[in-house]
């Protein structure tokens, strides 16, 4: 974990010290949204070929970008981004007397993931003028690292990696993924955006699956 903190520090500094070199013209900015949160898990052992998805769950972020203007219409945008993620899933509760061929009945639960991370997203932009500001459009990916989560039961409420049943998971250390935004830059420093975030990278691993984010995340960035 405190390699992977490292290395993203170590390439927003980076980032931040290239454009200087370059002499480009620089903003930065702060910005907090609000939006929904999703969980895909996609089999890969016995349940290979199968997809299942969460019900959506609230999701909030806060973050200091930084945008390099190339010219009028292009640029790149960047910065470092603390984000809840997360679902609610049904989990099917097998019940067992003695051994796991035992089988006696089931109970279904409603499970709650909040999955707290650290990312370091990236966007090329394009922005077309309007009369009363610019239309900005963007597409790019990401980096993160899980930094801690919990698994809601009802009133039982445990750390990410001490999963309660026999299926063990455990965060993956890396997620990667595609974003996008769409927004519109007003003229007083202000700008709202919505923005997608696609995981591709499994961000837990577990025995029968591959886990991924879906975020929709709707914000306002201030130019400092």
């Amino acid at each position: 974990m405190k390699t992977i903190l490292t290395s993203i520090f170590c390439v927003f500094i980076l980032l931040n010290a290239t454009p200087l070199l370059a002499q480009e013209k620089l903003s930065y900015s702060i910005r907090g949204g609000a939006g929904i949160s999703q969980i895909t898990m996609n089999g890969t052992n016995s349940y290979s070929g199968q997809s299942i998805s969460s019900a959506h769950r609230s999701s909030f972020s806060f973050a200091g970008e930084m945008k390099i203007k190339f010219s009028e219409k292009w640029g790149i945008q960047y910065g470092l981004s603390f984000i809840k993620k997360g679902g609610v899933l049904d989990s099917i509760r097998n019940l067992y007397m003695n051994k796991p061929n035992n089988f006696v009945t089931s109970s279904r639960e409603k499970v709650e993931f909040r999955l707290y991370h650290l990312e370091l997203p990236i966007y090329a932009t394009y922005s077309m003028k309007t009369n009363n500001g610019n239309v900005i459009i963007g597409a790019g990916g990401y980096v993160g690292t899980p930094l801690f989560g919990r698994d809601i039961r009802g009133n039982l409420s445990k750390n990410i990696n001490t999963y309660v049943d026999s299926d063990d998971y455990s965060f993956t250390g890396v997620e990667t993924g595609l974003n996008c935004l769409l927004g519109y830059k007003l003229q007083n420093k202000l700008t709202i955006d919505l923005r997608y975030s696609h995981g591709l990278a499994g961000m837990i691993r577990s025995i029968n699956s591959r886990w991924v984010n879906k975020v929709w995340n709707m914000g306002v960035s201030y130019d400092l």
